[in-house]
């Protein structure tokens, strides 16, 4: 996740800010007219493949890369694997590297698929060549100083050459649920942001009754460092509104404390409910976006 924004101290706690528009204007955007949309509708963009660093392909025909980070990006290095002709972008949810014997250096790189998180072991050498393994996501390949255990698939030696017949898809532009809530007296709140690599400035948010969820313009988030107390400002029209939720960070269900949310309008606070995101269902709501 990346936070881009301006560091303050709120009530002694410190606040990461984002402000992504002037806040002082309503003209224009409250004429604005409102078209209906699925505020989950997704893109699938080409990427740019880059610095081949390992590739390997399994005796399924199945072609495993690992490449370089985009330029200017401070991610892990980037997996994609090969489907039906593609290569797609995989999620990378944790990376280790460490020196190996003989010249080599280890990498070892996890990441989503579907439900399972599997790894890529790479062995790179001084003289630019490579050794690879796919391995299942229950192996624990931390212990292992040269090479994985059984669990583990080699990977045939792929030049970089091999590839380039291959389109390259990036990271497909999912969003999820960040809150899902209710307000006294019957009206929903929906806030959503980008699965992967987001900032503030992603945050999208609707607001209204079932039959009328309308997008209102975010302008402001201030997240709290006390496990995710969350401060945001959107355009209601005229005016703006003020949202607050309590402990964003903690997961749905038992344990959670959401209580102390409200929203603020003109001056006047309402209780918000907070829903368990799993309770949401698409089908109940008529979503329209500016």
């Amino acid at each position: 996740m990346r936070d881009s924004g301006s560091l303050a101290l709120f009530g002694g706690l410190l606040v990461l800010s984002v402000l992504s528009c002037d806040a002082g204007d309503d003209a224009g955007t409250c004429s604005s007219q409102a078209a209906g949309c699925d505020p989950f509708e997704f893109e699938v963009t080409q990427e740019d493949l880059g610095q081949v660093l390992a590739a390997g392909k399994a005796p399924d025909g199945t072609y495993y890369v690992v490449a370089a980070p985009n330029e200017g990006s401070d991610d892990d290095e980037r997996v994609f694997v090969s489907e039906g002709g593609a290569l797609v972008r995989k999620d990378v949810r944790g990376s280790t590297y460490s020196g190996g014997e003989s010249g080599a250096d280890k990498m070892v790189l996890t990441y989503g698929d579907g439900d399972s998180l599997p790894a890529l072991y790479v062995l790179a050498a001084r003289d630019g060549s490579s050794e690879m393994w796919w391995c299942s996501e229950d192996v624990d390949t931390d212990w292992v100083p040269e090479r994985p255990n059984a669990e583990c698939t080699a990977l045939e030696s792929v030049d970089a050459s091999q590839l380039s017949g291959m389109s390259v898809q990036g990271l497909p532009s999912t969003k999820d649920i960040e809150y899902f809530a209710q307000v006294e007296g019957g009206s929903y709140l929906l806030v959503t942001v980008p699965t992967y690599d987001w900032s503030y400035e992603d945050f999208e948010l609707w607001y209204g009754v079932p039959g009328d969820m309308q997008q209102k313009e975010v302008l402001d988030v201030q997240r709290l460092t006390d496990g995710g107390s969350t401060f945001i400002t959107f355009r209601m029209c005229p005016g703006n509104a003020v949202v607050f939720f309590n402990n964003s960070m903690l997961m749905d269900g038992e344990g959670s404390d959401w209580s102390g949310c409200y929203l603020e309008v003109d001056g006047a606070k309402t209780e918000v409910s907070r829903l368990e995101t799993k309770t949401f269902e698409q089908e109940e709501f008529k979503f329209s976006c500016h």
